[in-house]
């Protein structure tokens, strides 16, 4: 009877982690640390809380509040509440001092008022002249006193101020004017600055080519003394052959006979 041949089953190729870049197949799986029954356990036992949890939100029987908030148990809170000494009574202070808008503009009208109330005494002249000085804004005793030219050069200033603005556009002039100034400095010294660049890679260069053309000067004597050199060594070797020649012709001459 026939043997019946082994059936033959496909190998299946797992991927457990560690070996997916690799062909090689491992002998037996590798228990994963960490990862038990204990643990898938907890984990399913997580997953059904949530899973009830959700469907008692959905249902209303529970607030989603209170599934997603920090839990406080066993915490006091209290601790984190309090605030040092002397806080709060340095904050109502400052809130005291500080002026908001609405106390800003209250300020500003009732010293309009104040201002408005003296133009009119001055204008109908009912301000006597023993009243406190303060009230003034211009002394017209002292300005009277002082001197025509020291006077108009004090009016310069003084009128330039009071009148549409012009002291401001002369103070912006001014900060123009010191801002060309300052911007005209700036470009001289960055244009003295490129100026020297360029005379140091001139000179860089000068120095550059004064060694190309001295290199090839050194080259070209070189190359003469070589040609000299040869020169003579060639007249010095025809010289030798010459004499080597002579010197054989005189041996291979025959003897001359006695007469």
């Amino acid at each position: 009877m026939a043997q019946a041949a082994p059936s033959e089953r496909p190998e299946r190729a797992e991927r457990l982690g560690w070996l997916t870049e690799s062909s090689v197949q491992p002998r037996k799986r590798r228990a994963i640390e960490g990862v038990g029954t204990a643990g898938l356990v907890d984990l399913q036992a997580t997953l059904y809380r949530q899973e009830e949890q959700a469907r008692l939100v959905r249902e209303g029987v529970l607030d989603p509040a209170d599934t997603s908030g920090r839990r406080k148990a066993g915490i006091d809170v209290s601790a984190f509440a309090r605030r040092n000494a002397g806080v709060e009574a340095r904050d109502k202070r400052d809130k005291a001092h500080l002026q908001t808008p609405e106390s800003q503009l209250e300020a500003s009208r009732s010293a309009l008022e104040r201002k408005a109330q003296l133009y009119e005494r001055l204008a109908a002249g009912s301000v006597a002249d023993d009243d406190d000085e303060d009230l003034y804004n211009v002394d017209f005793v002292r300005k009277e006193a002082r001197g025509d030219g020291e006077a108009a050069r004090a009016g310069v200033a003084t009128d330039g101020r009071g009148l549409d603005g012009r002291g401001e556009d002369a103070a912006h002039e001014r900060r123009q004017r010191d801002w060309e100034a300052g911007e005209q400095r700036t470009l001289a010294s960055e244009l003295a600055a490129e100026e020297a660049q360029r005379e140091r890679i001139q000179a860089v260069e000068d120095a550059e080519a004064a060694t190309a053309a001295g290199r090839q000067r050194a080259a070209a004597a070189k190359e003469r003394r070589e040609a000299t050199a040869a020169r003579q060594r060639e007249q010095l070797k025809t010289a030798f052959l010459k004499r080597q020649l002579a010197a054989l012709k005189a041996a291979k001459k025959p003897p001359l006979k006695p007469a």
